[in-house]
């Protein structure tokens, strides 16, 4: 199942892209560059690449035809699902086998990391 989602072809920083837009609920393409305090064109870029992959869907507003609202399609929500059942257990594994100032260093350094490259909650 894998192979047909192109495992091998999506970065993390496009799971950090398709996670976000997912909490955020059909962003726009400016809502997804505030978010992630970067450039409209470099979100258009990302966001048109894994439209092509086919994760994520471009939707017309209804009440303003120039713009257009982002969404996980079902193949990016299949992936999502996939990743975090993953990591959930790997996470797993790994506390279950530290003591509980070595799982608690565990999760402060794992947070540090991911900070780099999960934006900031506005």
């Amino acid at each position: 199942m894998l192979d047909e989602l192109e495992w091998s072809d999506l970065t993390f920083k496009q799971f950090v892209y398709l996670d976000t837009i997912l909490k955020m609920n059909k962003p726009t393409y400016s809502e997804i560059a505030k978010k992630f305090n970067i450039t409209k064109p470099s979100v258009t870029a990302m966001v048109n690449k894994l439209i092509g992959l086919g994760y994520l869907e471009r939707v017309q507003s209804v009440d303003d035809r120039r713009v257009y609202h982002i969404s996980v399609g079902a193949k990016g929500r299949i992936m999502l699902a996939i990743e975090h059942n993953s990591v959930t257990g790997f996470a797993q594994q790994i506390t279950s086998s530290l003591t509980e100032a070595e799982a608690t260093t565990y999760i402060a350094l794992t947070k540090k990391i991911n900070a780099q490259y999960i934006p900031k909650k506005n």
